[in-house]
Formats: structure tokens, C-alpha cells, sequence
């Protein structure tokens, strides 16, 4: 009986130069940078990002804050929107003690920096 030859259908010489081909294994450094046998930096990969590139990416991240910001938001109830839109009407919020009373609460937020004259800004 004879033997069986070339089963895989790849052509001989393919399979001569997969044969003589040298094989080189890479390793992980402590860095996690892939080397070869003699121990050199195999990484070298690079990717450049252009300044438009950059400046989609930050208009992007502003973007994803402002949307979480949303989210996080507390949202008024159809009733509290009425309520609203009634005090608006009546002029609620021209009374003198309204107004005081608004900007007491707007001072005390963060970011109001006091004046020289001890009046807010």
C-alpha cells in the first residue's frame, strides 16, 4: 500500500517554507509590552488624533455631561408646573418678600463670589 501525500491540498512548497519559517514567540514584559526573544520593545504602535478629531471627542464628553446632568435633574410634576404658571400669573413673585426671598436662595449657591461692599454678585 502507498503512502498518503499532500491530504491538505496546500501545494509543496508552501508547506517547505512553513517548515523552514523560524518562529519567534512573544512574551509580556512587566510593562505588558509584548517583546521578542531578544527581550526589544515590540509595541510601536501608534495612533495620531488631529486636532478636529480632538476637538469632536471634548464637544462630545460636554455633551454626555450636559445629558447626564439632565438625567440627574429633578423634574416637576404637572401640578408644581401649574402651581408655577398661576404664581405667574397673579404676580407672586413681584412681591418685595418673593423677590428677597429668591435672592437669598440664588446667593447661596455655588460659584456667587461676594463683592467689595459685602453685597453679592
Amino acid at each position: 500500500m502507498s503512502s498518503i501525500k499532500n491530504v491538505s491540498n496546500i501545494p509543496s512548497e508552501i508547506n517547505k517554507l512553513n517548515k523552514n519559517k523560524s518562529v519567534k514567540e512573544s512574551k509580556q514584559n512587566a510593562d505588558g509590552k509584548k517583546t521578542g526573544n531578544v527581550g526589544k520593545d515590540v509595541s510601536r504602535d501608534q495612533a495620531q488624533i488631529s486636532s478636529a478629531g480632538r476637538e469632536l471627542l471634548a464637544l462630545r464628553q460636554e455633551a454626555e455631561k450636559y445629558l447626564n446632568d439632565i438625567k440627574q435633574a429633578e423634574t416637576l410634576s404637572a401640578e408644581e408646573v401649574d402651581q408655577i404658571k398661576d404664581r405667574l400669573e397673579s404676580k407672586y413673585y413681584l412681591k418685595p418678600e418673593v423677590i428677597d426671598s429668591i435672592v437669598d436662595k440664588l446667593t447661596q449657591l455655588p460659584g456667587i463670589v461676594k463683592g467689595s461692599s459685602g453685597e453679592n454678585k
